[in-house]
């Protein structure tokens, strides 16, 4: 198999990550490129931006990893084969190195992606609102690094940017692009270009008229927005779009209780922190009350939320909890959790 024929078939093979037999086919190729210096030297941008998106989806295979690897180090040291790549293959890339953000080579290959996006006009406005939550999203990752968020900056701008086409932009993000762009942003709260955009997408979120945008968000994205939209508790706009996610959490409505039940332990600890920020509204303190129910419930599963806390979930309950010292909710879960 040459190297159209490795990136094509792990492209594939990575629509089924489930599936044994998928996975073990994908990790044979990826022993192959990391064993095989020619083949990976004869890769295209788009086959690299391809196996690595691939790659990406097993992560926590040492096959993976170590091919991806390899193919960062590609990226970082091979200017022309960085030069050409489009805003797809740019995300893509982003999104599949930020899998192991703990590794030098997969840093280096995305700080000199993320200088393409901060140089290059072009390249930013053409892409489009996957492109920009994925890419934001990546660089999240290294949010101390000076080239991520100067490209984070630049992306966020984009956002806020009537000229170029930011109203449109934000309109056209579904409930996941928008979650991930908040929390991505929330990283680098202090600066004023990832307040502005984050702000202008809470004003979507508190939106009357995007009602539907607050309840296709599955629980994943309610408390990554939530979490993020806490970084700026003063701001009426992260306030107001925080408190209509509250509505979803505490109303009774069976399709709101279903989205409570999927919450894992990271998700209510998350959530929780984020509602304490605004403790004095009703709306807060209500969703609050009900996820402290879900953490002494052993109908919902409470021992088991409570037991797969980490320290630093139980921590963030906790002090969370104590908003509401007089709530009878609040103290049993505060108790059940001292005691876990």
């Amino acid at each position: 198999m040459d190297a159209q024929h490795v990136a094509n078939a792990l492209n594939a093979l990575s629509k089924w990550p489930d599936e044994v037999e998928a996975r073990d086919a994908a990790l044979r190729l990826a022993g192959r490129l990391s064993s095989d210096a020619r083949l990976r030297q004869s890769m295209d941008m788009q086959h690299v931006a391809n196996a690595l998106h691939a790659l990406s989806k097993w992560p926590d295979e040492d096959e993976a990893r170590d091919a991806a690897l390899r193919l960062a180090g590609r990226l970082s040291s091979d200017a022309r084969l960085r030069q050409p790549m489009d805003a797809q293959a740019v995300a893509n890339a982003l999104n599949a190195l930020s899998k192991w953000p703990g590794e030098a080579e997969a840093r280096a290959a995305a700080l000199r992606l993320a200088g393409r996006l901060s140089s290059d006009a072009r390249l930013r406005q053409s892409m489009d609102m996957q492109h920009v939550a994925n890419a934001l999203n990546a660089l999240s990752k290294w949010p101390d690094e000076a080239e991520a968020r100067a490209a984070a900056l630049r992306l966020a701008s984009r956002l806020t940017s009537e000229a170029e086409g930011g109203a449109r932009q934000r309109q056209s993000m579904n409930a996941q692009h928008v979650a991930n762009a908040l929390n991505a942003l929330s990283k680098w709260p202090d600066e004023v270009e990832a307040r502005d955009a984050a702000l202008r997408l809470a004003g979507r979120l508190a939106s009357e008229a995007d009602a539907r945008l607050r309840q296709s968000m599955d629980a994943q994205a309610v408390a990554n927005a939530l979490n993020a939209l806490s970084k700026w508790p003063d701001e009426d706009e992260a306030r107001d779009a925080a408190l209509w996610l509250a509505g979803r959490l505490a109303s009774e409505a069976d399709a709101d209780a279903r989205l409570r039940q999927s919450m894992d332990a990271q998700a209510v600890a998350n959530a929780l922190n984020a509602l304490s920020k605004w403790p004095g509204e009703n709306e807060a303190r209500d969703a609050a009350l009900r996820l402290a129910d879900l953490l002494t419930s052993e109908a919902e599963g409470g021992a088991r939320l409570r037991q797969s806390m980490n320290a630093q979930a139980v921590a963030n309950a906790l002090n969370a909890l104590s908003k509401w010292p007089g709530e009878a909710e609040a103290r049993a879960a505060t108790l059940r959790l001292a005691g876990a």
